[in-house]
């Protein structure tokens, strides 16, 4: 699958595609040079911490990339030991989000519906609880978040109610539909019925 890359030099244009999505979100996008070296440590750390074991490529100091929307089910697979269809696919996106190709957004509740995952497998003993926090600090320096306002929950109640899938899910297609952002996810459910947006599989993406 290929993405369309963007230009930061283009991004204050009439013809920005990045329609829909908070001017908060926009400084962050636009200010993401600053963030270039710490993301890619923590991208870097998170690679060795799932047993990825290939060295993830430096930021490129270029200023096209893509942004995309990351969803929980695919942020998943990057804080823990994906399951092996995924595993290429998650390499692959962890990659391109430390050189800086890809620019992932998304609505804040991504980080609790990471950070409860997370917080089980310590509960389960498959990490400890200082893991569990390191590794959702790392991907907090991965994504742009931004905090859904009523007209982006009413979109995604709106998709949710007529999808037949939970509102957990329609918050991240919402962002997809309101910014016209590739969605990126590894749920075969959200896969299927997002039919409104682009919509890529972890397991595919890359390939």
């Amino acid at each position: 699958m290929t993405l369309a890359p963007v230009n930061d030099r283009r991004a204050r244009g009439a013809g920005d595609p990045r329609r829909g999505i908070a001017p908060d979100v926009m400084e962050l996008i636009l200010g993401r040079a600053h963030r270039l070296s710490e993301r890619w440590r923590a991208a870097s750390r998170l690679a060795e911490s799932i047993g990825l074991s290939r060295e993830l490529p430096r930021p490129s100091g270029g200023d096209s990339y893509t942004p995309v929307v990351l969803d929980s089910s695919a942020a998943f697979r990057l804080v823990l030991p994906p399951e092996p269809r995924f595993a290429e696919g998650a390499a692959r996106l962890l990659g391109d989000i430390a050189s800086g190709v890809v620019e992932p957004i998304s609505p804040t509740p991504l980080i609790y519906d990471v950070g409860e995952y997370l917080a089980s497998a310590a509960m389960l003993g498959e990490i400890t609880a200082e893991a569990a926090a390191e590794r959702l600090e790392d991907l907090s320096h991965l994504v742009s978040l931004f905090s859904p306002d009523m007209p982006h929950l009413r979109l995604a109640i709106d998709w949710s109610v007529s999808a037949g899938i939970s509102l957990r899910s329609g918050v991240y297609v919402a962002a997809a539909v309101s910014s016209g952002y590739p969605l990126i996810t590894a749920d075969d459910v959200v896969f299927d019925a997002a039919s409104d947006v682009e919509v890529i599989h972890l397991k595919d993406y890359g390939s």
